[in-house]
């Protein structure tokens, strides 16, 4: 299954998740185990950068990738998301259906959280989940409902 989301295809990310891919293979000790099927990068986008942002969406929290990366944000988050899953491969650690992986370092300073889900294809995920943690500094911005209601107004 091929994810044309922000003019990135599955392929972009080859590398990191072959890599990926193996170090899940080596832990688990097992052949049968959850691969990358498709990643949700168009929500990576619209929920959590400002260049993208859908305001017919807003959530309680809305927490966003640095604001300066504009129309650049396509590649910024692309290298952010390539560098935690090289981090899960050198660290021997895997995605799992419905189990949340926090605070695991990227690139543009600060911390993410990825997190897979269910796919069709057995022993597959989709990773549907990669936004920045709130680090002081390091230039993301979490944003309350009521505040991203009033830049709406703005725009």
């Amino acid at each position: 299954m091929t994810n044309n989301a922000g003019g990135y295809s599955l392929g972009s990310f080859n590398t990191a998740i072959t890599g990926a891919n193996a170090a899940n293979i080596n832990l688990q000790g097992l052949e049968e185990v959850p691969s990358i099927h498709s990643i949700n990068f168009d929500h990576f986008l619209v929920r959590h950068t400002a260049h993208y942002f859908d305001f017919g969406d807003i959530k309680t929290d809305n927490t966003q990738w640095e604001t300066s990366w504009g129309a650049s944000s396509n590649a910024n988050v692309s290298t952010q998301f390539a560098a935690v899953l090289d981090d899960l491969a050198t660290n021997q650690d895997w995605l799992a259906a419905g189990v949340q992986k926090p605070n695991i370092g990227v690139p543009a300073g600060g911390s993410a959280q990825i997190a897979g889900r269910n796919s069709p294809v057995a022993n597959q995920i989709i990773v549907g989940q990669f936004f920045p943690h709130n680090n002081p500094g390091a230039g993301y911005y979490p944003h309350s409902g009521s505040t991203m209601l009033a830049i709406k107004k703005l725009l």
